[in-house]
């Protein structure tokens, strides 16, 4: 799987000329990525949604709190998911998505989200393909 993106940008506003940030994203899958997700409908299945967002606010002042450098880094990129709404289904990412922002961190934050939702589309894939009769043992 590949994801693809393409960065750009555009000046807008009578007044204020401001910049706004673009991505175009979309997912390349190999053929047997194809089949795997037409094999188990997993067309439909969001990888990923605005509900993430919310929960990296909470992540973000959590790390923020600890005054660590590598907290206050993690606090940083949790909070500038916040402002990005997103809902990504498998068949959404293969079309592909055109997103825009008015700051570069959120840019930043939507771009992360887009490679977060080809992680979790992976492990959807790799895990539809195990339940295949193997056995799996489990060891505490």
């Amino acid at each position: 799987m590949k994801l693809l993106m393409s960065r750009s940008q555009k000046t807008g506003g009578m007044i204020n000329k401001a910049v706004t940030f673009c991505v175009d994203a979309r997912a390349e899958l190999s053929e047997d990525e194809r089949d795997a997700v037409h094999k188990y409908n997993l067309g439909k299945q969001v990888i990923y949604n605005s509900q993430a967002a919310k929960e990296n606010i909470e992540k973000g002042m959590s790390n923020l709190e600890k005054g660590s450098v590598g907290g206050l880094m993690k606090g940083v990129a949790g909070l500038a998911l916040h402002k990005f709404t997103l809902n990504v289904t498998i068949d959404s990412l293969t079309k592909g998505h055109h997103i825009e922002a008015q700051d570069l961190d959120e840019m930043l934050g939507a771009e992360d989200a887009l490679r977060h939702s080809c992680e979790n589309m992976k492990t959807y894939l790799e895990t539809a393909a195990t339940f295949d009769g193997r056995e799996q043992v489990f060891e505490f």
